[in-house]
């Protein structure tokens, strides 16, 4: 199946399952097709998965049936979330409009760190053609000279990090990309795969309580928002390498409790 045709079909699967159901001028307007192009789009979808939607004769809108199943999306509150913030930054990125336009703010973006151009256009350079990196990087302590193999973009503590291969230290690490002060591109014959790299590619899952010390109508709050099972624990299943950050952002200290919300267990 074509690209194209996978992302019309889940227009029509986002806006059946979460929006109410869409017209073919609304699917029209998405892609910039007519409407008669946007209506064969309907006419194929609906042939290939005929008990997932139907005409609504009163609102005229191609509706979700009590038998929906999705085949092109993800089930999950969670994922579409994602999805629209990602959307959200896209318009940021590209100059044309996109499907997805509920309306969505990142506020966090406003507070992020500022990363040099020349920095991302070599990181971004070096992990599209697998090539290591001569890079200065600023430690909390001092300058360090490093040579790095770019395995990973990470996003944690609104900040981006750049998972690697640390050819000086012979080890994986997150280096934040905004305290790459310089780096120069190396030859691909040295750069080095995330394929030993155990704690990216081990998982395990951490367990957390809500903290008995923080007011009750608080504590209410947090189970009903992480949906926290019976017995008070909430798991979060996060590879190794990225378990420090889970544990730091669950367990930050809240301005005003001097206190986290939650504790590990």
């Amino acid at each position: 199946m074509k690209p194209d045709t996978i992302r019309r079909f889940a227009f029509i699967e986002t806006r059946l399952f979460w929006g109410g159901g869409f017209t073919a001028q609304e699917l029209g307007s998405a892609f910039g097709i007519s409407r008669q192009s946007a209506q064969a789009v309907i006419d194929e979808y609906r042939t290939l998965h005929p008990n997932n939607l139907y005409l609504n004769r009163t609102t005229r809108r191609q509706e979700a049936t009590s038998t929906f199943q999705s085949f092109y999306i993800r089930d999950g509150s969670g994922a579409l979330l994602d999805y629209l913030r990602g959307q959200s930054l896209v318009v940021r990125y590209m100059s044309e409009e996109i499907w997805s336009d509920a309306p969505f703010t990142d506020a966090d973006r406003l507070t992020r760190p500022r990363i040099p151009n020349d920095t991302v256009r070599r990181v971004i350079t070096a992990l599209y053609q697998k090539c290591p990196l001569s890079v200065v990087y600023q430690s909390k302590r001092h300058y360090t000279n490093r040579v790095i193999s770019p395995n990973q973009l990470v996003f944690a503590d609104n900040r981006y990090h750049l998972r690697a291969y640390c050819h000086t230290d012979r080890n994986y690490f997150d280096f934040v990309l905004s305290r790459i002060l310089s780096a120069q591109i190396g030859s691909p014959d040295e750069w080095v795969s995330g394929d030993r790299d155990n704690a990216w590619n081990s998982y395990e899952t951490l367990y957390f309580a809500i903290n008995p010390e923080i007011p009750t109508a608080m504590r209410a709050a947090l189970s009903h928002d992480y949906m926290v099972c019976d017995n008070g624990i909430y798991e979060i299943k996060s590879q190794k390498a990225l378990s420090f950050y889970v544990v730091r952002q669950m367990t930050r200290a809240q301005a005003g409790l001097q206190q986290p919300l939650w504790i590990q267990l």
